[in-house]
């Protein structure tokens, strides 16, 4: 049983009331003469009430602490220790679960990241792997799925959307990151991300989406990095074409 707040402990304790004074009222009316219904039944009910309601609420609240405490270990499992973000195994253990979800899933690299860490060292690469997972996470919805998928790379899924939207957004999420500077003890570093993206329709295996969106982001490191690349044009199916990040005006009314 899975209890989580206080007012699942308090609906617990009064269905276990209405249990035990539901197998006392019955009781007492079937052995006792109709003349001591009045004091045996006030008696039999308020011993009820006044026994399981303590009993309910300790047992209730050990559950709860349990619950809270089983889910609390659950998300650290789940979460990557540097960024607080989902794991590449939650990613995709959520993805083979919602079988019947389309959209658009993101590929996102930082650009260069070898450089962050050979010039400023590896505690401000850790830095930029956390403020660049925190900017990503600020410009998704509740119901969009942000990963580190390993190293300086991270793996986005934009549940319900079509390519056009995804690629506005994935627009939104490079130029946040390109905009500002991330600062490492008062020093501002430049960092930028390539972003490859490939549509999901439902049905579709994860796996095959991921080596989409894997290969489109390949080709915006190619072509100079700081870009997004889709594996088919967003607003055309047919036509499968490469966009950079230089064209995102003609869909930015869409986001």
């Amino acid at each position: 049983m899975r209890i989580t707040t206080t007012a699942q402990v308090w609906l617990v304790i009064s269905a276990m009331n209405a249990i035990g004074c539901a197998i006392v009222a019955p009781t007492v009316m079937v052995f006792y003469p109709r003349a001591e219904w009045p004091f045996e039944l006030t008696l039999g009910l308020g011993l009820t009430c006044s026994i399981a309601t303590p009993f309910t609420y300790l047992m209730t609240r050990q559950l709860q602490k349990n619950t809270l405490l089983s889910d609390k270990l659950q998300r650290l499992v789940d979460s990557d220790r540097l960024t607080d973000i989902r794991t590449r195994r939650y990613f995709f253990d959520r993805m083979q679960s919602a079988s019947e979800d389309y959209g658009v899933c993101l590929m996102i690299d930082i650009d260069h990241f070898k450089t962050v860490n050979d010039t400023y060292g590896h505690l401000a690469g850790d830095r930029v792997i956390q403020d660049v997972a925190s900017r990503i996470k600020a410009t998704l919805r509740d119901a969009d799925i942000i990963a580190r998928f390993g190293g300086e790379e991270f793996v986005v899924f934009l549940s319900r959307v079509d390519p056009a939207t995804g690629f506005s957004i994935s627009e939104r999420i490079r130029n946040t990151i390109a905009e500002r500077p991330i600062s490492f003890n008062d020093i501002p570093i430049d960092v930028s991300v390539s972003v490859g993206g490939s549509p999901m329709m439902v049905g579709s295996e994860i796996e095959r989406v991921i080596q989409d969106a894997d290969a489109a982001l390949y080709r915006a490191k190619a072509k100079g990095r700081n870009c997004t690349i889709f594996s088919s044009d967003p607003f055309n199916d047919d036509q499968p074409l490469d966009y950079e990040g230089h064209r995102a005006s003609r869909i930015v009314a869409i986001a």
